[in-house]
């Protein structure tokens, strides 16, 4: 049982698509970072990716751009939210334990913690047409840190 109602995960989910905080039309040309574009095989979902990692292999400046659906969107701006300053290691474990709740919507009490607010994705495993929605941007950052 989630510590987060289903209610209230819908909450945000829709708060974070209409408002989301790490969103950016356009990306700062002095940064070192690296800009990607991410394309779901499923929908029309279309994301960028603005990332950066520092000389003590940490995330910094992780940012995204594009237009996607409430799923995307907010599993975007959340999962930026809680990288964003970790160790690619760190942020690898958290991006493992976020697909294991896509894909079979189960969770220990420790991995509830670990996601955080990432946890109101919980029953998106139900929507398999979602999933890819909800990986677009995991997936991409698991794919870059194992490479």
């Amino acid at each position: 049982m989630s510590k987060i109602s289903d209610e209230a995960g819908r909450k945000l989910i829709i708060e974070r698509f209409t408002s989301p905080r790490h969103h950016h039309k356009t990306w700062d040309e002095t940064q070192k970072g690296k800009v990607e574009p991410l394309h779901s095989t499923t929908c029309a979902d279309r994301l960028e990716v603005f990332y950066e990692v520092d000389s003590t292999n940490h995330f910094k400046n992780l940012a995204f751009g594009g237009s996607a659906c409430a799923i995307a969107t907010a599993s975007a701006d959340l999962l930026v939210e809680k990288l964003n300053g970790l160790t690619l290691s760190e942020a690898k474990t958290i991006l493992k334990a976020y697909q294991k709740l896509i894909t079979t919507g189960q969770f220990d009490e420790t991995e509830e913690n670990l996601l955080g607010d990432l946890i109101v994705f919980k029953n998106v495993h139900h929507q398999k047409n979602r999933q890819s929605c909800a990986t677009l941007l995991s997936s991409f950052l698991l794919a870059k840190i194992d490479s």
